[in-house]
């Protein structure tokens, strides 16, 4: 058999990652194409996704077999322990129940759904090998995931202000308007480190438009964590791009934003108050008492996650852990929260790459997308298990790739000079 070298067709391999990730996007509509009577679109995106996949793992396997140096890797792999603790709950799940793996059963969506989600982080880190296919992803990204903000707002106008799961038969998973959120937290601040990479008016004007979109959208649905996540975020910007000008342009820009969102939204802005009303008590939050429900029973879930897959049954009222750490923690015990730590610190470790060779607007962006995201994941269960975050994550190491390669050409250049000096 030939091997197959994604070096020597690096481009043609490349493209097919950007489509994997804008289609990646295009899936968090899926719902709202759904519901909207456009079934077999939903269903064609969704099968060529698969189909990519699919053809791009059993390009990594080939390549990992034949040992290309094509294939090096620039930074520790870090989602490593994470796919190590799933391959060893899923060998315990698939032990107690094989019949449940089947296609069409419980465990095996379960099972498909993790494997794709870290697949996507492995194909991009692997399959982009130029800044020129990072910014594609990054762009192929957020123009998916814009019509998060773009279809619910042409179509269903209505919905704002509401917080509605269940609508005509439809269940959107987090409420109606959660899909913007997942889209903010993917691509709202990483989209914005192309701003200063771009000279082309055009394409600036989208990315504000994109951020303006998935920000007001995020907010539609009346959620607190929501507004909590964009707030840091954007603290963290302005300290991190250390800009005093910028610091006046955000703040008239948000209060005349403010003046005209009070003014054109009152009924939901009401509606957002009384949400508020009393303000936050932790003793009596519906969270926090999910929250130590979970975290008395950790002995039970400590080295291997919940052993049948029931994780909800450590919940009084039956509910998920509205916390993404908590469910990495009880689903897959202690390699499943080490795992995504160490995921995380993967990040932090490409941002701090991707600033020494980049300006402080593109790094404050990077910040702004993990406080985001964190923020988020901390209080809420978006993030834990959506694609388009596990893409991003695999944009932001592939990047730190990239970032690390060029540090190094830079100092070998650097000593080659003073050498012949």
């Amino acid at each position: 058999m030939s091997q197959i070298d994604i070096k020597r067709d690096e481009h043609g391999y490349q493209r097919i990652v950007v489509i994997i990730v804008f289609l990646a996007g295009l899936m968090n509509i899926n719902i709202y194409l759904q519901y909207l009577g456009l079934h077999i679109l939903s269903k064609g995106i969704t099968i060529i996704f698969y189909i990519l996949i699919g053809f791009m793992c059993i390009i990594l396997v080939l390549n990992y077999m034949y040992k290309n140096k094509g294939f090096y890797t620039y930074i520790f792999p870090y989602w490593i322990v994470l796919f190590l603790s799933l391959l060893l709950k899923f060998f315990i799940l698939f032990i107690q129940f094989p019949l449940l793996f089947l296609p069409g059963e419980k465990y095996f969506y379960y099972f498909i759904g993790f494997f794709i989600n870290l697949s996507i982080i492995v194909i991009v880190v692997k399959g982009i090998r130029s800044m020129y296919y990072v910014k594609a992803t990054i762009w192929a990204l957020g123009l998916s995931l814009s019509l998060s903000a773009i279809v619910p707002l042409l179509f269903f106008p209505e919905m704002i202000g509401t917080r509605i799961s269940v609508i005509n038969g439809y269940t959107f998973n987090g409420s109606f308007w959660n899909y913007s959120l997942i889209g903010f937290i993917s691509v709202g601040w990483l989209i914005t480190t192309l701003f200063f990479k771009e000279s082309s008016m055009f394409r600036k004007s989208i990315i504000y438009s994109i951020f303006i979109l998935l920000v007001f959208t995020s907010l539609a649905g009346l959620s607190r964590s929501a507004i909590i996540s964009i707030l840091l975020s954007v603290l963290v910007y302005l300290i991190v791009s250390n800009n005093f000008f910028k610091y006046i342009k955000v703040f008239a820009f948000v209060t005349i934003f403010t003046i005209i969102i009070l003014q054109l939204f009152k009924e939901p802005i009401a509606n957002f108050g009384q949400r508020f009303n009393g303000g936050i008590n932790i003793e009596e939050e519906a969270r926090a008492n999910i929250w130590f429900d979970y975290l008395k029973n950790i002995p039970d879930y400590l080295l291997f996650g919940e052993l049948e897959g029931n994780y909800r049954k450590y919940s009084f009222e039956g509910m998920d852990p509205h916390s993404v750490f908590i469910n990495w923690f009880v689903q897959f015990g202690i390699l499943g929260i080490v795992g995504f730590i160490l995921l995380l610190f993967g990040v932090l470790i490409s941002i701090n790459r991707i600033r020494k060779n980049t300006s402080r607007h593109v790094a404050a962006g990077l910040y702004a997308w993990l406080v985001a995201y964190l923020s988020i994941a901390s209080i809420n269960e978006t993030g834990f298990s959506q694609m388009t975050v596990f893409c991003a994550i695999g944009i932001i190491l592939a990047w730190g790739n990239q970032a690390n390669k060029e540090i190094k050409e830079i100092k070998e250049i650097k000593e080659i000079k003073e050498w012949l000096h």
